[in-house]
């Protein structure tokens, strides 16, 4: 079942999308590992469902190729889809229809052992025990567990879900978050759009980020997070004056004043450069007579990577 190792499961060269005047995909150049969990992030309206919609055929694009499980889209689509499971916005059933029953619907569709993948997908999501509970009673939470089960009923190499974090409460989050994992560890891949940077940082092992039809950056989770410019924390007396103080050195782009500390955001991005900085701005105030107990590095995540990145492109 494993996907070919050092195969991609999806490559996108060039896509572009129009709706009208609007571009909704520029020149869009993706590329998603096999059996890795990909993070698709942006804010609403970037671009993330239209490029999920495009990569599975489900609107025609202006431009570029897609590449699907190693399979040309839409061309080859029914080759592609056939090992693929895929959630586009909000999962949908028939609500007067109980989940199992829906379930049903859906692998009748299918091939032959479908059917014998129904118990296995409800335990797997954790809806064994709300199976034969009409899908209108479900929570919006519910029903996205319920998408997934009906994903996994084409045993899937690849899984696509548009935002599937929505509706969870903090225990639900976590345990999508370890189902995903789990699909990874079996070989399988996970490419999940979304505007939760924090859960998207847990989760994935690469992200691309995407704002206004533009794919802006993509790699290694902690490769793009470490590209970040770090920012530097003084803990020491008198803030206020370390903070006027620090504000116009060399390397310094902003400082902020917390209630015993001040934060220096640095413009370097090797440690070489980082170590100079912050020894000069310390030397600064220690010899301007303010005390400092402690100096600290604050850690570079994923949501300030991305607020970083796209307050370049401006209002």
């Amino acid at each position: 079942m494993n996907i070919r190792e050092g195969s991609n499961v999806i490559e996108t060269r060039g896509l572009t999308k129009r709706f009208g005047e609007r571009v909704a995909l520029n020149n869009v150049d993706i590329t998603v590992p096999g059996a890795t969990a990909f993070g698709f992030v942006g804010p609403n309206g970037a671009g993330k469902t239209t490029f999920i919609r495009s990569v599975l055929g489900l609107t025609r694009t202006n431009g570029g190729n897609i590449s699907l499980l190693g399979h040309a889209m839409p061309k080859e689509g029914s080759l592609a889809l056939a090992r693929v499971g895929g959630i586009v916005e909000e999962p949908r059933f028939y609500p007067h229809l109980t989940g199992r029953e829906n379930l049903k619907i859906i692998a009748a569709a299918r091939e032959s052992q479908a059917d014998g993948r129904i118990e296995g997908a409800l335990e797997r999501v954790g809806l064994t025990d709300r199976a034969n509970e009409r899908v209108k009673a479900y929570s919006t939470g519910m029903r996205q567990r319920l998408g997934v089960a009906r994903c996994l009923l084409a045993d899937p190499l690849l899984l696509i879900l548009d935002e599937p974090m929505n509706g969870l409460d903090p225990a639900g989050i976590d345990e999508f978050r370890i189902l995903i994992r789990s699909f990874v560890s079996e070989g399988r891949s996970v490419f999940l759009s979304s505007h939760l940077l924090d859960e998207v940082e847990k989760t994935c092992d690469h992200v691309a980020i995407i704002d206004r039809g533009n794919v802006l950056m993509q790699g290694l989770v902690e490769d793009i997070a470490r590209r970040g410019k770090p920012t530097i924390r003084f803990r020491c007396d008198s803030p206020e004056t370390a903070a006027q103080l620090l504000a116009s050195q060399p390397g310094v782009e902003h400082v902020r004043r917390e209630e015993d500390a001040i934060s220096a955001a640095i413009d370097a991005e090797t440690r070489s450069e980082i170590d100079a900085i912050v020894a000069a701005l310390n030397r600064r105030l220690v010899e301007s007579g303010i005390s400092v107990y402690a100096i600290e590095t604050e850690r570079v995540s994923l949501e300030k990577r991305f607020l970083e990145i796209t307050s370049r492109l401006g209002g």
